[in-house]
């Protein structure tokens, strides 16, 4: 609810706080006192649009400052958490406009824009003014209210989030068809080119291998001189030398029995002739390896250039060869199959698309039953309000298919038994709308997050029983939450639980506002005021007192 509001330096008002109340609390004043200017500054609290004309003469800047106090479970700090602003005890606004055109806005000392403030504002207050249909009267709005009434409110999420998943499974559906008919058009060419490949047949990393062979036989002649030469080198004599010496030093070893320095030496001339021997026949097997034959090498010169003009057409390096060739596979695959693979996806489509109008059905129906309870609540407001001639209901269309489901909701009214149905923002004149509005917030009051609505005149062109109506319907909403009321009428003011007057006093030849919360006496002789005018008469006073102790 609203615990208070600090006004400095807008239009009449040069330093004012006031402090609210739960419950029922109603402004008075003569017309010109300033009642409006509250609710100018209240609203740019919550982020209206800046009026800098609001700035008092003379001032450079104004400020607003309004503390709102909120349960824990409150819509508004969820806001708070996603802007890691810190939740304290109360929630606390302050804006500020100059007259250079700056605007300053605050929550919790911490700095925010004008839509963060808008948004947190909606879910703090409801202000109404004396025509303003606002949220309540906009058709647009109409679904969501009537939803605020449903049992299972995940209805509402399951049927957007199946509407997502069936747009999804559509969108690849169109998109596969479009890749189907795509490559209709190109059937041709991808079988051609497939074939091409295939009958290439490039092997992974083919290019590079070839080139390592073509390298070893453009540099055969080269390879075979010097391994002719390691032949020459490696004459057969040089293995029985080593032999023949190794026995030599076999017959030192028997004269030097416990020589260290021979065994060391027949060691090392045994290792030299194993490695000599297996060396000889490594060099062997390599040079029976080799096959420098002038025609293999035209083949693979042949097959390299076969290689790279392939991969020229198909502006791709050689290497890449092979997973075009699966690429083109797998086009034609996709052709092939696209009748079954497209009624594959047309099944998953359509089974999603029989989610989707399962749950939008169950929420259509929800909805009705819903709209049900709360038309026959409005209507008996509408008896306690004096409109027992007026008729309200909801109309529900299923038009069309989306996030919300089926329904298109429109609330209707007629004003008298007889006439024609109407939308309720068209149809009811400004007394009928303001009671119209009056009995869907006490309706809505058992569902609405907002604590606090705020209402200018509601009560305008309209007298006697009526306003008596409006009064007590008004004292009856503020038992659910706190109702502030600006008003003309002294039936309605007279039902209040707090009473304040707003009042224009002259201070240094400068007119300013001022607010007074009025205590028993002083709000006897407001509502006879309201009752009489200026001459305020005993009878009115007489008067007064009756209405204030009923």
């Amino acid at each position: 609810m609203l615990k208070s509001l600090h006004i400095k330096n807008i239009v009449l008002i040069k330093n004012l706080s006031i402090n609210f109340f739960s419950g029922f609390s109603v402004f008075s004043g003569e017309t010109g006192a300033g009642k409006s200017i509250l609710l100018d500054s209240l609203s740019l609290a919550m982020g209206e649009r800046a009026n800098y004309s609001l700035i008092r003469k003379g001032a450079a800047e104004a400020e607003v400052v309004a503390c709102f106090e909120v349960g824990q479970s409150h819509k508004s700090l969820e806001i708070l958490r996603d802007m890691s602003i810190a939740i304290e005890e109360n929630i606390i606004i302050r804006r500020i406009i100059s007259v250079d055109g700056k605007s300053k806005c605050f929550v919790n000392d911490t700095p925010v824009g004008v839509n963060f403030l808008r948004q947190l504002g909606e879910t703090l207050i409801d202000i109404h003014g004396q025509f303003d249909n606002q949220r309540l009267m906009n058709p647009i709005h109409h679904r969501d209210i009537i939803d605020g009434f449903l049992p299972d409110k995940t209805l509402i999420s399951m049927v957007a989030d199946l509407w997502q998943d069936y747009k999804l499974s559509q969108k690849n559906l169109e998109n596969k068809l479009a890749e189907i008919v795509a490559l209709q058009k190109e059937r041709e060419y991808i079988e051609y080119a497939l074939k091409e490949l295939e009958d290439l047949n490039p092997q992974e990393n083919e290019e590079k291998t070839l080139l390592e062979k073509k390298h070893l036989m453009q540099n055969g002649k080269k390879i075979l001189q010097n391994l002719a030469d390691i032949d020459t080198n490696m004459q057969p004599t040089m293995l029985s030398n080593i032999y023949k010496s190794m026995r030599h030093l076999d017959n030192i070893k028997a004269i030097l029995v416990e020589n260290e320095d021979i065994d060391k030496l027949i060691d090392s001339f045994d290792g030299a002739y194993s490695k000599l021997n297996e060396a000889i026949e490594s060099l062997e097997d390599f040079k029976n390896s080799l096959d420098f034959d002038e025609s293999e090498l035209q083949s693979i010169e042949e097959r390299i250039l076969e290689l790279r003009s392939m991969a020229k057409k198909h502006k791709v390096l050689p290497e890449d060869l092979p997973s075009l060739a699966e690429d083109f596979a797998q086009k034609l695959s996709t052709l092939n199959m696209g009748e079954n693979l497209v009624e594959d996806i047309q099944a998953i489509c359509d089974k999603k698309y029989k989610n989707f109008t399962d749950a939008a059905s169950m929420l259509s129906a929800a909805r009705i039953e819903a709209a049900i309870g709360v038309d026959k609540k409005i209507n008996e407001e509408l008896e306690f309000l004096k409109l027992g001639n007026a008729e309200f209901k909801t109309a529900i269309v299923q038009e069309g298919e989306g996030l919300s489901g089926f329904d298109r909701i429109t609330f209707k009214v007629i004003t008298n038994r007889g006439a024609d149905w109407g939308d309720l923002n068209r149809v009811a004149s400004g007394g009928e709308m303001a009671r119209f509005m009056l009995a869907l917030k006490i309706v809505l009051a058992e569902v609405d997050i907002i604590g606090t609505i705020i209402l200018d005149e509601i009560d305008v062109g309209v007298g006697g029983e009526v306003a008596e109506a409006i009064g007590r319907r008004l004292l009856y909403l503020s038992q659910k939450i706190q109702v502030i009321v600006v008003t003309h009428s002294h039936q309605v003011a007279s039902k209040g639980n707090y009473h304040y007057k707003v009042l224009k006093e002259v201070l240094d030849d400068e007119v300013l506002s001022k607010l007074v919360l009025l205590n028993r006496e002083d709000r006897i002789m407001e509502v006879a005021r309201m009752l009489s005018g200026e001459l305020i008469t005993p009878q009115a006073i007489a008067t007064a007192e009756t209405l204030l102790d009923i």
